[in-house]
């Protein structure tokens, strides 16, 4: 998905292409719409983008989110646990995981993930 104009609720916090990614442990359950084992890995990384000349165009790595599922370990959220790397971090600088379950919480019925299969 790209996120390019202001008409988009998103803008500000996430404008610019959007690659998702998913793990092995989650594929079948991404794929069929099943709640997600324990294990399963997303990974969203968000690239900048600018129009030129008809052309959309990739610029530098904002962030990547990553999102993984233990129930045990994250049951205050869900089941889920993030992560967010600015730029080309090697080290994550998320201080309170509580505002991206507070934003997935409106997809509980998807697991809490956002992100649907596509072929």
């Amino acid at each position: 998905m790209v996120i390019w104009s202001k008409d988009h609720p998103l803008f500000n916090s996430f404008e610019g292409l959007h690659n998702v990614y998913v793990n092995d442990v989650g594929l079948t359950s991404l794929q069929q719409g099943r709640v997600y084992p324990d294990g399963t890995v997303f990974v969203f990384d968000l690239l900048g983008v600018r129009t030129a000349r008809g052309a959309m165009e990739t610029r530098q790595r904002k962030f990547t989110g990553v999102m993984k599922k233990n129930s045990k370990l994250y049951a205050d959220t869900g089941g889920w646990g993030w992560e967010v790397f600015t730029g080309d971090e090697q080290k994550g600088s998320l201080a309170d995981m509580k505002p991206c379950f507070s934003c997935h919480t409106s997809q509980k019925r998807a697991d809490y993930v956002y992100s649907t299969y596509s072929p």
